[in-house]
């Protein structure tokens, strides 16, 4: 019988913010090793997945090798109204 406990959710939840301070997202470390981007809202950017060493946006589509999350965090804030 087993009785570790099981990992779930983030490990570690990273703020993104932009040069006001702002808030603009957040990047989440999975217990995979997969790392996560969201934006404010928590809606899914895309991910970074290490063992093929490839971000993918939130369609799949690889953006970038190596881990690149921030980016996506950023790209999505880009044009959008100050947040009051």
């Amino acid at each position: 019988m087993n009785n570790k406990p099981r990992k779930t959710g983030p490990l570690q939840r990273v703020r993104i913010k932009d040069f006001k301070n702002i808030t603009i997202g957040f990047t989440e470390e999975k217990s995979d090793g997969r790392v996560v981007a969201t934006d404010f809202y928590g809606r899914k950017l895309g991910e970074y997945d290490p063992n093929s060493d490839t971000t993918r946006d939130f369609y799949g589509k690889i953006v970038a090798h190596g881990n690149h999350v921030d980016m996506l965090v950023y790209r999505g804030y880009q044009g959008k109204p100050d947040a009051k």
